[in-house]
């Protein structure tokens, strides 16, 4: 689902590549609907242990992308994340962007799906994700399957695999563990686990996403084949 939206948008779009980053990055957060088919993973990445009695999971609770970073330059994403629903762990999250706020990122509005968008224009749609004290797995395929994106427990080098209906394979891999607080996370530092996902889809040359065990996701990177770079941080109301 997420690679389909983006390949849909690259197609539609005549901005260059660098700047798809914050496009991806957004729809990465927040994405709900299904186009390209992501089917069961292999043993192990369709479960998740772990207690959902926890306070990220709270209807209501909501999540504020900080802004990104595009090469060195600052972005206002003028977002608003809401978990509207939650069972067992397993929440509907509600999305709304009002991009057209920013001339800056006008032209990526204009390129975003209509059916992400309500009647005004602004991006609008509700997604699925489980949240567990082991870790995080998202809903985003045509079969919303779930998918482990992190486990709290894994290792460098535990990975996480799909097959698409297609057969192409999909895998997530840890390639970073903090032993000590090494990311800036607001004010402070943090031990954090660092999941990469390379993709099929030109110009894009991997999704990176960090993860704490008791904020969850805190951090997302998308880099490109050009080798310019989108950075965010992600941060919960409730955790």
């Amino acid at each position: 689902m997420v690679e389909a939206i983006i390949v849909c948008l690259l197609k539609k779009s005549i901005v260059p590549m660098k700047n798809y980053a914050f496009i991806i990055a957004f729809v990465l957060l927040v994405s709900s609907c299904s186009k390209i088919g992501i089917g069961p993973g292999s043993k192990g990445s369709t479960t998740l242990g772990g207690s959902t009695d926890i306070p990220i999971n709270t209807v209501g609770n909501k999540f504020s992308t900080l802004g990104a970073n595009i090469d060195g330059n600052w972005v206002d994403l003028n977002s608003d994340i809401e978990i509207i629903k939650s069972e067992n762990g397993v929440n509907t999250v509600k999305v709304y962007a009002d991009l057209s706020s920013d001339p800056k990122l006008a032209a990526f509005n204009q390129i975003i799906p209509d059916d992400l968008k309500d009647d005004q224009g602004r991006v609008s749609f509700e997604g699925k994700v489980k949240v567990t004290s082991d870790g995080w797995l998202d809903y985003s395929n045509v079969d919303e399957e779930p998918v482990v994106a992190v486990k709290y427990d894994g290792k460098v080098g535990d990975k996480y695999s799909v097959t698409t209906t297609s057969g192409s394979k999909v895998e997530r891999e840890i390639t970073y563990r903090s032993t000590d607080d090494d990311f800036e996370y607001g004010f402070f530092l943090i031990k954090v686990i660092k999941v990469e996902q390379e993709t099929a889809i030109p110009g894009i040359k991997k999704y990176v996403g960090y993860f704490n065990h008791k904020f969850g996701l805190v951090g997302l990177e998308i880099i490109a084949e050009d080798g310019s770079k989108l950075e965010t941080q992600v941060s919960a109301d409730m955790y």
